[in-house]
């Protein structure tokens, strides 16, 4: 799915599929709170996330390293 949103170039599509990564990967710490600390913070980061994949390549650079983190395209826990 990522591969499909990023060749899109929907942005807001691009950091919602960056923050559904991010919380399933919090999850599956099943640390309570990390993903408190991540609620918190994801909405005071989004125009950061909107300004950082505006640079050409930082989309794909992301999804990248999120498949060699071994993530990507798991279900969710």
């Amino acid at each position: 799915m990522g591969d499909t949103v990023i060749r899109g170039g929907n942005k807001k599509e691009i950091i919602k599929c960056e923050t559904q990564f991010h919380e399933i990967t919090y999850r599956a710490t099943k640390s309570n709170v990390l993903l408190e600390t991540f609620s918190r913070l994801v909405d005071k980061f989004q125009w950061f996330r909107g300004l950082a994949l505006s640079v050409p390549g930082a989309a794909l650079s992301s999804l990248a390293q999120h498949k060699n983190a071994g993530a990507y395209g798991k279900e969710r826990p």
